[in-house]
């Protein structure tokens, strides 16, 4: 038995310095799947981002949809109605005239705060700000 003891040590120990070996092969290869992940993972991020910042382009820079200018014809035609009939009767002749005025100031003044030649160009951004413009609109604010 203890013939068989030095080459039984010479095996443990070789087979010990193969493991290292692997070991070592193994960590090297897991390094390298590291580093490659944390590269993919910084051009994903960086990719999102780039994505996020078009889309909200995109957005931003797209026009009204038809059912939306519509709802901004209808809120001019209802002020205009609206801010003619607190100042005049529906009776008078020249109601009608008023009205149209009303309109037409009202659709001057948001062309201009929005930078629009037309109101169906309003950008999707301002909807909103253009449809509470409309509602909070005041002639005597323009006076």
């Amino acid at each position: 038995m203890s013939v068989n003891l030095p080459q039984e040590t010479n095996n443990m120990f070789s087979f010990l310095q193969h493991s290292l070996e692997k070991s070592k092969e193994h960590d090297n290869v897991l390094q390298v799947l590291i580093d490659e992940f944390r590269e993919m993972h910084t051009e994903v991020k960086e990719t999102a981002s780039e994505v996020k910042i078009l889309a909200k382009e995109i957005r931003d820079e797209n026009r009204l949809l038809p059912a939306e200018i519509d709802d901004l014809y209808n809120a001019v035609v209802h002020k205009s109605i609206l801010l003619a009939k607190v100042n005049n009767s529906e009776d008078d002749d020249n109601f009608t005239k008023i009205v149209g005025k009303y309109r037409r100031l009202i659709w001057s003044k948001l062309k201009k705060k929005f930078g629009v030649s037309k109101y169906i160009h309003v950008k999707r951004i301002d909807f909103k700000p253009t449809m509470e413009f409309i509602q909070t609109f005041n002639p005597e604010d323009y006076l």
